[in-house]
């Protein structure tokens, strides 16, 4: 019997009202799962939450509400990239909820997906511009992208709705201290620290700043506040090695980053600190190996790549060294400290591929500071040894003022009168008599060489010779006078006996292990020549030895040198000709007073004669005569200085007389 257009039209209207009342107990259900997964979450019960919100998105796929809610489960329990899955889910399915597309923008942040952040918080913020964590996070993707200046201003208006924000603070640190404004990234971490004083994260943050900003001592005191309210703290660990090696601790820098490893075994930073304060020590097959470690983790690092390479080329492995530099500058093609290392070992070599490459580098205005002066320096280094002189001085122009500009930001620079005035003070307060007076409370150990002098006058290459010899080990720049006396000693009338003991015993401890049974250790730290008196009085029978070089060589080497140490006075040619002038002033005054006890060494003597500067070395020493100490370029021990590449090659004679080439920009060095 056919079927009526009534009976349809009943039929019809019965399984609408089915459908209508299925779906009803449907919704019903899903809002009952949801209600109970939202007070699983103010319980912090994130596992029956989940439990909740897979079941309700098992009767409705890709509801917006539970995708959200599970996406929050998800970042709570650190699972970042599902959280971020499932609220992308929830923001395509719901385009009117501004606390979905908030959240988003937040996730898709810490998953490092900054363009879609941008546009999540700008959506959220199309619906409430009021949403102070919107405005954050839209900070956050624009610094990311380095838009920087409207990243200041998104933080600001944060700020401006919720100055309890603490993530914009410490974002807002952040922006401050990626531009070397270290001032303004103390101010906002220590803001944040304000408001939220039991943050270690925050805490960590203002250490960091403190130290770049150079109170270390404050730096050291946030990061043990940081580890005291959580000992797992691995970034205040980190930033407590990193401040401790600054202060020139080094074994406490050495334990806090394996404090900082062991609770996080890939914490690369702390790793490649470790290296660092590793190869500073002169263990160097400790550094290779942590930075092989971090490479194996992450060869994309370039950083591990150049720690790596400045270890090689320390221990003489130079095509080894220029294999890793390449490996940087191929993974951070805007690596200054990769560039200006394959400069300084390939010379002239340099082809002119790398630098074309290097010049369209420094057009990117977005290649930080640090990265922009190293590039300065390759290219000056390139250009100069392919006889581009007018350029390379130029390249080495800007690369000194861009370091000048970055240390006045940071309170490191050269005052001309008060280094005048602390020379002057040296000078009166160690006369012969004086001098003659406190060695009665010197050692009598007499292995240790001091060869002093100024930077870049030749006295690598002097402690590379003696330290050839079978008798002779060579410790480099130590810290150990430093360590005792600091720089710019003042006058001796406050020394005593006891005190000249105490130095001697303290500075003897400190270089102990690494001298062995060596007849005699050399300690080539140019700016001892400032303690020349004391060092003397704290041991008589010492050797002394001091470097010189033409001034005009020395000063122009120093201003082509982009040194590891501030040396703010290298960056300006008139403040390098005042240090000159007061180191001359300084060392005539010890050859009058010190009886005849500094051998002086012209680098330009080496160069014409070396054998005979050879025994003449060896002989003031209190060694005998061994030719292998004509090859001192073979000796493989490891040469941390900026003279590491050059002491490597035999002997060459073209850095003589090389201010020649650059007469018409001398400045103040032409006057010496």
């Amino acid at each position: 019997m056919p079927v009526s257009r009534r009976d349809r039209r009943r039929d019809e209207k019965l399984e609408s009202r089915a459908r209508d009342a299925e779906k009803r107990v449907l919704v019903e259900r899903v809002s009952g799962l949801l209600e109970k997964a939202r007070a699983a979450l103010d319980a912090d019960d994130t596992m029956s939450a989940e439990v909740e919100l897979r079941a309700a998105l098992r009767d409705v796929p890709d509801h917006p509400q539970a995708s959200h809610l599970l996406a929050v489960v998800c970042y709570r329990t650190g699972r970042l990239d599902d959280a971020g899955n499932h609220v992308l889910t929830a923001a395509l399915g719901d385009d009117d909820d501004a606390a979905i597309h908030a959240d988003c923008g937040v996730i898709m942040n810490l998953t490092g997906r900054h363009a879609e952040a941008e546009a999540s918080s700008r959506h959220a913020l199309s619906l409430d511009d009021t949403l102070a964590v919107s405005h954050s996070s839209l900070g956050v993707a624009l610094a990311a992208q380095n838009r920087d200046d409207e990243a200041l201003s998104a933080l600001q208006r944060a700020l401006d709705l919720d100055p309890n924000l603490i993530e914009a603070w410490v974002q807002l640190g952040n922006l401050h201290l990626k531009h070397a404004r270290e001032i303004e990234a103390v101010e906002a971490y220590a803001e944040a620290a304000r408001r939220d004083p039991d943050n270690p994260i925050v805490r960590a943050n203002l250490a960091v700043a403190l130290r770049r900003a150079g109170d270390l001592d404050a730096a050291e005191t946030q990061c043990r506040a940081a580890i005291k309210l959580d000992p797992s703290a691995v970034e205040a660990h980190n930033g407590l090695g990193q401040v401790l090696r600054e202060k020139g601790d080094r074994a406490g820098a050495v334990a806090a980053f394996r404090r900082a490893i062991s609770e996080r075994d890939d914490y690369i930073a702390a790793r490649a600190n470790l290296a660092g304060v590793l190869f500073q020590g002169g263990d160097l097959m400790a550094a290779e190996a942590e930075y092989r470690a971090i490479i194996a983790m992450y060869d994309a690092f370039a950083g591990a790549h150049v720690g790596l390479g400045v270890v090689l080329l320390a221990a003489g492995r130079l095509n080894d060294a220029v294999e890793a530099f390449r490996r940087a500058v191929e993974l951070q093609p805007g690596n200054g400290e990769a560039w200006a290392n394959l400069a300084s070992a390939l010379g002239a070599e340099m082809s002119d591929a790398d630098m074309d490459a290097i010049s369209q580098t420094l057009d990117d205005s977005r290649i930080p500071v640090a990265d922009r002066i190293g590039l300065n320096f390759a290219l000056g280094e390139g250009l100069d040894a392919k006889g581009r002189h007018e350029e390379a001085f130029q390249a080495f122009r800007v690369g000194n003022t861009l370091r000048r500009e970055d240390q006045e930001r940071q309170g490191q620079t050269h005052d001309r009168a008060a280094f005048d005035e602390r020379i002057e003070q040296i000078i009166a307060g160690f006369d012969t008599a004086r001098i003659a007076s406190l060695r009665a409370g010197g050692s009598s150990d007499s292995r240790a060489v001091f060869i002093v002098g100024m930077p870049r006058s030749g006295t690598t290459l002097v402690e590379q010779i003696i330290a050839s010899h079978p008798e002779a080990v060579g410790l480099g720049e130590t810290d150990g006078i430093v360590a005792q006396l600091g720089y710019f000693p003042e006058g001796a009338g406050s020394y005593g006996l006891d005190d000249v003991a105490r130095f001697a015993e303290g500075y003897l401890s400190s270089v102990g292990d690494a001298v062995g049974a060596a007849r005699r250790f050399t300690d080539k730290t140019p700016f001892n020549f400032l303690m020349l008196g004391m060092i003397h009085a704290m041991f008589p029978e010492a050797t002394l030895i001091h470097c010189t070089r033409d001034p005009k060589d020395t000063g122009l080497s120093a201003y082509f040198q982009n040194f590891s140490a501030p040396h703010p006075w290298s960056t300006d040619l008139d403040d390098i000709a005042n240090v000159l002038r007061g180191h001359n002033r300084l060392m005539d005054h010890w050859r009058r007073n010190l009886e005849g006890r500094v051998l002086q060494v012209a680098y330009e003597h080496v160069v014409n004669d070396l054998e005979g500067q050879c025994r003449r070395l060896l002989a003031h020493v209190g060694l005998e005569w061994q030719p292998e100490c004509l090859n001192f370029h073979a000796n493989e021990r490891p040469v941390l200085t900026a003279s590491n590449w050059q002491v490597r090659k035999p002997l060459y004679s073209n850095s003589v007389e090389r201010w020649r080439l650059h007469a018409s920009n001398l400045g103040a060095l032409a006057n010496l």
